[in-house]
């Protein structure tokens, strides 16, 4: 079995990499007001519960490093989420049929 510390060394690492990962998407979400597709917002606010799951699970079993980037994460994510929730295409349907007329084969 792997050395307690060098377990925590890549769960650090994951979750820096992750919270890393989500930082441009906010970045450009948050200076430019665009219009969104409700997937993207679905999305987000599914990955913001997902991380807000987690921390509760690194709670329950003491895993600073889930604790700590999935806190993060989640915080990100449902930013984003709120914010994209503002810019979305209003009259869009969620599931659309991406078939035209007289496109069939």
């Amino acid at each position: 079995m792997a050395d307690p510390a060098t377990i925590t060394m890549v769960g650090l690492t994951a979750g820096a990499l992750c919270a890393v990962s989500t930082t441009p998407e906010l970045i450009v979400t948050l200076r430019r007001a665009e219009p969104v597709s409700r997937w993207i917002v679905l999305r987000n606010v599914a990955l913001a519960t997902g991380n807000a799951l987690w921390v509760l699970y690194a709670l329950a079993g003491g895993h600073l490093p889930i604790l700590i980037f999935c806190g993060i994460n989640a915080l990100m994510t449902g930013v984003l989420a709120a914010r994209q929730m503002r810019l979305v295409v209003p009259h869009t349907p969620l599931l659309s049929n991406p078939k035209k007329e007289g496109t069939e084969i």
